[in-house]
C-alpha cells in the first residue's frame, strides 16, 4: 500500500477512537444537553466552544466534578450528575465487531495502539460499550497500549502527545500507520514523520494491510 511517509512495511499502527473504532454522533450530545435546557442546539454548541469543554476535559484539566459543574453553567440547569453523563455521553454508539477482528488481526502481525483525544467519563463508557457488546473487559487486552489525551495532558494535533506515543513505546514513525477521522490530527502526525491516514467515516477505510476496516 501507498501511504505518504511511509517506508518500508509498517511494524505498527495506531488507531484513534472516535469515528474510527466506535461510531459517534456528537450532535446527540448537544440536543441531549438541549432538551435540558432553554436553549436551541445551536447555542449550546457555541457555548460548549466559548468554554472550551471538550479541550479543557480532554487534556485532564478538570476533574469529573468541576467539568459537571461547567456543564450546568453551560445549559443553565442544575440537573443532576447521572442525567448530565447521560446527556454527555449520548454521542457514543456502537463498535463494529469487523473493527474489532480486524484489529485482533493485525495485532498478531504487527504492534497496535490506540492514541485518542478523550475524557475519563467519555471512556469509562466507551469500555463498558466494549464489554456489553463484545465481553472485551478494555482495550488494552487486544492491543499493545493505550494513550489517553486526558491522562497525559495533551491533545492531537498538539505534536508533543505523538512524540510522547513514539518515546513511550519506541515506534519508529515512518514504520507507524497513524489512522484519525481528522485532517488536522493526521497532517499533525505527518510532521513527526508518521505515516498518516485520513479515515472518513462516510467512505471507510475499506482495505487495511489486506483487510476491510
Amino acid at each position: 500500500m501507498h501511504v505518504e511517509h511511509l517506508e518500508g512495511e509498517p511494524e505498527a499502527v495506531v488507531f484513534d477512537l472516535g469515528g474510527v473504532i466506535i461510531h459517534i454522533d456528537p450532535q446527540l450530545t448537544y440536543q441531549a444537553f438541549a432538551g435540558l435546557s432553554s436553549q436551541p442546539v445551536d447555542q449550546i454548541r457555541k457555548q460548549f466552544e466559548a468554554l472550551q469543554v471538550f479541550e479543557r476535559f480532554e487534556t485532564g484539566h478538570l476533574s469529573d466534578e468541576a467539568f459537571l459543574d461547567l456543564l450546568r453553567q453551560a445549559i443553565g440547569n442544575a440537573s443532576d450528575r447521572d442525567i448530565l453523563v447521560q446527556a454527555w455521553n449520548a454521542l457514543l454508539l456502537d463498535i463494529p465487531a469487523r473493527k474489532l477482528h480486524v484489529i485482533r488481526e493485525l495485532a498478531k502481525k504487527y504492534r497496535v495502539f490506540l492514541l485518542s483525544n478523550t475524557n475519563s467519563i467519555h471512556f469509562k463508557e466507551v469500555e463498558q460499550i466494549l464489554n456489553r457488546q463484545h465481553g472485551i473487559r478494555q482495550f488494552s487486552d487486544i492491543m499493545e497500549g493505550v494513550v489517553l489525551s486526558y491522562e497525559v495532558n495533551l491533545r492531537k494535533p498538539d505534536l508533543k502527545i505523538y512524540d510522547h506515543i513514539a518515546r513511550k513505546y519506541r515506534l519508529e514513525p515512518t514504520r507507524t500507520l497513524f489512522i484519525d477521522d481528522s485532517l488536522p490530527n493526521v497532517e499533525g502526525a505527518r510532521q513527526l514523520g508518521f505515516a498518516g491516514i485520513h479515515y472518513e467515516p462516510r467512505v471507510g477505510l475499506y482495505d487495511l494491510l489486506g483487510y476491510e476496516f
